[in-house]
C-alpha cells in the first residue's frame, strides 16, 4: 500500500514532491486573506457619506433641543425675577430705578459696594440688571429670593463685583423700571415701551433687534423676550 502511494508521488525524474495542487505557494494566502478583511475605497466612501449624512440630521436636531431648552428656562427665569419685582415695590412702594439719570430711590452715579460676597470693595454700577439685583438684595424678603433662582441664574459672571441674572445662554437678563422712547435719556431704547416694570433676554443671538443682522434700530424679533409677554 504505501509503496503505491510513494510511487504516485515520485515523479519521472525520481525527486519526491507533492503536486502542485498541494503545494503551498508563498504570499498568496496573505493576499486573499488581506482583500478579505480590508474595505475597497468605495466602501469607505460609503461609510464616510453615511456619517456625514447622519451629522447634517443630528446637529439641527441637537441645537434645536438646546434652544428651546434655553428658551424654556429663559421664561422661568423672567417670571420669576418679575415676581422679585413686584415683591421689592410691595416691600419699598417705588420701583428700581435703571437710568442714572433718575437719582431715586438710588444714584446711580455714587459708587456702592460689592454684593458678591467673595469680594470686597466699591465701584459705580452701569448694568441695569445689576442696578435691580443691587437694590433688591437691600431688602429681607427680595434678598432671599434672588439666591433661589440658582446660582447658574443669579451670579456675578463678569466677575466685577455685582451680582446679575443670567438666561438660558449665559447672557445678562435687562431690567427696566419703564421704558419710553420720547424721554431724554435713550439708553434705554432698543427695549421695547412699556410703562411697568419689566426684564427682557436678548435670546440665543446675544443682541437686541434683529436676530439675523443683529441690528438694534430694527424691530424685536422673535428669540428677544421680556418678562411681560408671559403675564
Amino acid at each position: 500500500m504505501w509503496g503505491v502511494v510513494r510511487e504516485a508521488l515520485m515523479p519521472v525524474g525520481g525527486v519526491g514532491c507533492l503536486p502542485m495542487a498541494l503545494v503551498s505557494q508563498p504570499g498568496r494566502g496573505r493576499r486573499r486573506d488581506a482583500r478579505a478583511l480590508g474595505f475597497s475605497l468605495t466602501e469607505l466612501l460609503v461609510v464616510v457619506g453615511i456619517i456625514v449624512l447622519l451629522i447634517g440630521i443630528l446637529v439641527p436636531v441637537v441645537t434645536g433641543m438646546y434652544r428651546r431648552a434655553a428658551e424654556s428656562q429663559t421664561r422661568n427665569t423672567l417670571s420669576a425675577a418679575k415676581a422679585i419685582a413686584d415683591e421689592y415695590e410691595l416691600q419699598t412702594g417705588s420701583a428700581v430705578n435703571h437710568l442714572s439719570s433718575v437719582t431715586t430711590p438710588f444714584n446711580w452715579n455714587l459708587k456702592k459696594a460689592y454684593n458678591n460676597t467673595t469680594m470686597t470693595g466699591q465701584a459705580v454700577i452701569s448694568d441695569t440688571g445689576e442696578r435691580f439685583c443691587w437694590a433688591a438684595m437691600q431688602v429681607e424678603n427680595t434678598a432671599r429670593m434672588l439666591p433661589a433662582l440658582g446660582g447658574e441664574v443669579f451670579k456675578d459672571g463678569d466677575g466685577n463685583g455685582f451680582m446679575e441674572l443670567r438666561d438660558g445662554w449665559g447672557h445678562k437678563i435687562r431690567y427696566a423700571a419703564m421704558v419710553s422712547h420720547g424721554d431724554a435719556d435713550g439708553s434705554d431704547d432698543e427695549l421695547p415701551e412699556y410703562p411697568r416694570p419689566f426684564f427682557a433676554s436678548a435670546g440665543y443671538d446675544g443682541q437686541f433687534g434683529n436676530a439675523e443682522t443683529g441690528n438694534a434700530s430694527q424691530p424685536p424679533l422673535q428669540d428677544n423676550l421680556y418678562s411681560f409677554n408671559l403675564e
